[in-house]
C-alpha cells in the first residue's frame, strides 16, 4: 500500500495542478484578446476548479470514444488481417489452434515488452523521459484549452458585430442613470467583463451592476 500512495503520489498534486492551468488558461484565452486582464476578475479557485473538471471530463469523454472506435476498427482490421493470412498460408492448420497460437505469441511479447517498459522506467533515462513528455503533455493541453478561449471570444466578437438581435443574448448595467446595453462574458468575485453592444468596447463592471431581462414567454402557459 505504501509503494502504491508513493507512486500515485505524483499524480495527486499534478492532476490538480494540471486541470486548474487548463481552466484558467480557457479564461485567459477569453479575456486577453480584448486586452482585458484576468487577474483583475480575482477569480474564484474553487468555481475554476470545478468547471475545469468538469470541461477535462467532457474532454476526456470524448477521447475516449473515439479511442474506443479506433481500437475497435484496429481489431477487426487484424481479426481480418489473421484470417487472410491464415487462408492463404496455413490453410492446413485448423483454423482455431492457429488463432491460439497468435495469441501465446502475442502474450508473450506483450508481457516481454511490459517487462523492458517497466525496466526503462525505473532507470534514470527512463525517469527523465516521462517527465519531459509529461511537461510536453501539459503544455500542449493547457494550450489547447487557451486556443479554445481565443476561439470562442472571436466567435461572440464576431457575432456582436454582424447581428442585431440580442434580447436572447445580453442584458445591461446601470451607470449614471444610464442602461448600457452589455453582452456578459466571464465574471469573478470582484468584477465582470464583458463588451458594450453599442460603442462595441471591452468593458469591466461589477457583478451587482448587471442585469438581463426575463424571456417571459418561457414561462406563459400554453394553451391549446
Amino acid at each position: 500500500m505504501e509503494q502504491f500512495l508513493k507512486r500515485i503520489s505524483f499524480f495527486l498534486l499534478y492532476l490538480p495542478a494540471l486541470v486548474y492551468s487548463c481552466q484558467f488558461a480557457y479564461y485567459a484565452g477569453l479575456c486577453e484578446p480584448l486586452a482585458i486582464q484576468i487577474s483583475s476578475l480575482s477569480l474564484n479557485y474553487p468555481e475554476v476548479m470545478l468547471l475545469g473538471y468538469l470541461n477535462i471530463a467532457l474532454l476526456l469523454l470524448h477521447t475516449l470514444s473515439l479511442l474506443a472506435i479506433a481500437i475497435l476498427i484496429l481489431i477487426i482490421i487484424l481479426f481480418l488481417s489473421i484470417s487472410s493470412y491464415w487462408y492463404l498460408k496455413h490453410k492446413n492448420i485448423e483454423y482455431n489452434k492457429y488463432l491460439n497460437r497468435c495469441i501465446r505469441i502475442s502474450k508473450c511479447k506483450i508481457l516481454r515488452s511490459k517487462i523492458e517498459i517497466v525496466n526503462f522506467l525505473n532507470s534514470c533515462g527512463g525517469i527523465s523521459v516521462f517527465y519531459t513528455v509529461m511537461l510536453i503533455f501539459s503544455l500542449g493541453i493547457i494550450l489547447y484549452y487557451y486556443n479554445q478561449g481565443t476561439k470562442e471570444i472571436e466567435a461572440r466578437v464576431k457575432e456582436i458585430i454582424s447581428s442585431k438581435n440580442y434580447s436572447k443574448d445580453v442584458g445591461y448595467i446601470t451607470r449614471n442613470n444610464k442602461k448600457i446595453t452589455t453582452y456578459s462574458i466571464l465574471c469573478g468575485n470582484n468584477k465582470c467583463y464583458g463588451v458594450d453592444i453599442d460603442k462595441k468596447e471591452a468593458i469591466t463592471y461589477l457583478p451587482e451592476e448587471y442585469a438581463k431581462p426575463i424571456d417571459t414567454s418561457k414561462f406563459k402557459n400554453k394553451t391549446s
